[in-house]
């Protein structure tokens, strides 16, 4: 019954027969589904790869499942909770035009120093935020382009990133040494 609320939930969400896509297009079990799953691949000498989910749910594999599964925190924002409490990377957007800083978080998580991680999370949060203000991968090329390490042209369906946010993004580039 549990996967059956959270479907019923799901399309409440996406809209009944809307054909709209969530933010997301990966699917999303409960915790105690995945880590059955797990274990019985694991019991059967399986690797079961890696799992990409949104933060709540992720703890909760990590607390049943612990090194016996990779987790990957799958955006920015949620990367260094998840490397608290034994994710293992993430799937990043901000490490296209700020690898340093994502790389420099993960080390800090990975030798126990939380307080340099958490710090670099706080730096890296406005970047993040401003590469979701508008649709991706726009914000990012953008910001690549300012830097110098692509050209400004798109093909469509993608569109410049308006005036107000490339200005944004070029004053939080240059506020940050990353121009």
């Amino acid at each position: 019954t549990g996967s059956r609320s959270f479907v019923r939930s799901n399309r409440r969400r996406r809209g009944r027969g809307s054909g709209s896509i969530g933010g997301r297009t990966s699917n999303c079990c409960c915790a105690s589904a995945t880590c059955s799953t797990t274990s019985a691949s694991l019991s059967r000498g399986r690797a079961p790869g890696c799992v990409n989910w949104a933060f709540d749910p992720s703890t909760q594999i990590l607390a049943r499942v612990g090194d016996r599964l990779t987790v990957l925190s799958g955006d920015d924002f949620t990367a260094y909770p998840l490397y608290a409490v034994g994710a293992r990377g993430v799937i990043s957007v901000a490490s296209n035009v700020a690898p340093r800083w994502m790389a420099e978080m993960w080390d800090a998580a990975r030798a126990g120093d939380y307080a340099r991680a958490r710090a670099l999370h706080f730096r890296i949060q406005p970047l993040t935020e401003l590469l979701f203000a508008e649709t991706s991968p726009i914000p990012t090329k953008c910001a690549l382009s300012l830097m110098g390490k692509l050209t400004d042209e798109l093909r469509p369906p993608l569109y410049p990133m308006t005036s107000a946010g490339r200005e944004r993004m070029r004053a939080l580039l240059a506020a940050e040494g990353l121009l």
